[in-house]
């Protein structure tokens, strides 16, 4: 695909591209958005419908492989705030290096990062994804990112792949000849903010709905029938764009195709998104995450479950008799247990038993979730069930072999938090 910004002898402005590059992004990258869903349907497993009280637990997902793979892989890349070390070869530096140690520990501690920040995105980055945008807080973002941030404090926040804008024409996020986001701020603040637009900025957010069905709040809302929530204050849905060729950011009300404000871009090298993902394919930008692999075994062992569950419930044992024995049957129906019984004739009544869950089902369970353990880097040793090992040596030549599967996931979370980190620590200064 050729590049869309840079395109020669058009009609179209260069909003207005920008604009109609959005929304060719959002074609790539709707079926992963769709399938993200399903994924997160399944982790959700009905908790959301509220119609556990008339229909009971969700009986169509006993056993949740996909909840299992966030429960153990997510605390072992990521469990809490990381800690900086910064020093200076030059002595006469140390004492800077020293402040600005302290000053980025206090930040993230303040800001809770590994909360709000590193644990979402590597969630997301196990279902699609993940994006966190760094930035140093100006007085006019505050609208848009809420009263988490104060100004002039140094921001690290995720952004959803939903509201995430990519180049359509590249084939890897290096590529990209510009990258943006969408965000909602209310509709008074906007005028304010772009006075010379103010006819444009209408309310046109909304929590999700005919736009938004691929929005994680519509499994989360899904109650509300007509997708439309009352907020305290009127939004308005902008668009956020960094050129790095030029290095400058655009905000664009994505209706009209309007600039509502150019800025010159300050961001350090690699402009203020980075992105986290395990799986890359040739091709396309966008990642397969770890957790699509795990679908079809999650749905195979929960057929199988929800077919030995049946077998369960069906299983019972029946006392049958002939006409001319029915007060001998009522008699062994009353019958305490070892307790003793007269009746006339015992060949008048027998048990007939319905049998129960196939044993062989039990091999086909247990050889799917050795398969989901296998194809999710050994998962169950990473989480310490199951090793099996005599002794605590064989325990931890076994835990070693498994964690040796997932350094690669390891790493790349660990250059991913160190990026971010050094964008952090580069606003400071």
């Amino acid at each position: 695909m050729a590049s869309v910004i840079h395109e020669k002898n058009v009609r179209a402005s260069f909003p207005q591209r920008l604009v109609a590059a959005s929304k060719s992004w959002y074609k790539i990258v709707e079926p992963a958005l769709k399938n993200r869903m399903l994924m997160l349907k399944s982790i959700e497993a009905g908790y959301f419908s509220g119609k556990a009280s008339t229909q009971g637990i969700n009986k169509s997902h006993p056993i949740n492989l996909m909840d299992r793979s966030l429960s153990i892989l997510i605390p072992y890349l990521i469990m809490s705030n990381p800690k900086l070390l910064i020093t200076s070869k030059k002595n006469e530096y140390r004492p800077f290096a020293k402040t600005t140690e302290l000053a980025f520990n206090h930040l993230i501690e303040e800001i809770r990062f590994a909360r709000n920040s590193l644990r979402p995105v590597v969630r997301d980055s196990m279902l699609g994804l993940g994006i966190l945008k760094t930035g140093l807080m100006k007085s006019h973002e505050v609208e848009i990112f809420g009263h988490r941030h104060e100004v002039g404090q140094v921001y690290s926040d995720p952004v959803d792949l939903v509201d995430y804008i990519g180049d359509p024409s590249a084939t890897s996020f290096e590529g990209f000849e510009f990258e943006g986001n969408y965000y909602k701020m209310p509709v008074d603040a906007a005028k304010e903010m772009f006075p010379k637009h103010a006819d444009i900025l209408n309310a046109s957010y909304t929590m999700h709905g005919a736009t938004r069905e691929n929005d994680p709040q519509h499994i989360a809302k899904s109650t509300d029938t007509d997708g439309q929530y009352s907020t305290l204050r009127e939004y308005v849905r902008l668009a956020e764009y960094w050129i790095p060729d030029e290095n400058v950011t655009l905000i664009i009300e994505p209706s009209s195709s309007t600039i509502l404000r150019t800025i010159d871009a300050e961001t350090p090298e690699g402009g203020p998104y980075d992105k986290l993902y395990f799986k890359d394919f040739p091709g396309s930008s966008l990642p397969i995450p770890p957790l699509w692999y795990s679908m079809d075994l999650d749905s195979a062992l929960n057929a199988i479950v929800m077919k030995m569950r049946k077998q369960a419930e069906s299983q019972k044992s029946n006392l049958v008799y002939e006409g001319d024995a029915a007060d001998d049957a009522e008699r062994l129906v009353s019958a305490p247990d070892q307790g003793s019984v007269k009746v006339s004739d015992t060949k008048g009544v027998d048990i007939v038993t319905w049998p129960g869950i196939d044993t062989e089902h039990y091999k086909w369970a247990g050889y799917l979730e050795n398969q989901f353990s296998m194809q999710n880097n050994n998962l169950y040793l990473l989480g310490g069930q199951g090793t099996g090992a005599e002794t605590l040596g064989q325990d931890q030549l076994q835990f070693a072999n498994a964690s040796k599967s997932v350094d690669d996931m390891t790493q790349k979370t660990y250059s991913f938090t160190q990026s971010a980190a050094k964008k952090m620590v580069w606003y400071f200064w």
